[in-house]
C-alpha cells in the first residue's frame, strides 16, 4: 500500500477546485455568449458541462 501524502494530496485538491471554477466561469461566458446569438441549446449545454467538469477527479480520492 502506497504511503499518501497529506499535503500534497491538499494541493491536488486545490488545484483541482481552482481548475474547475476556472472552467465554469469560462463556460458560463461562453454560454452567456451563445444566448445573445440565439443559439440557447448549445448555451445550457455548454454551462451543464462545464458544471461537471472533472467532478470525477473529487469523487473516490484514494
Amino acid at each position: 500500500m502506497t504511503k499518501i501524502d497529506p499535503q500534497k494530496l491538499t494541493h491536488v485538491i486545490i488545484d483541482t477546485l481552482i481548475h474547475r471554477e476556472c472552467i465554469q466561469r469560462s463556460g458560463l461566458y461562453l454560454g452567456t455568449e451563445f444566448k445573445k446569438l440565439q443559439r440557447g441549446v448549445e448555451s445550457t449545454s455548454l454551462i451543464c458541462r462545464c458544471q461537471t467538469h472533472d467532478l470525477s477527479k473529487l469523487n473516490n480520492v484514494e
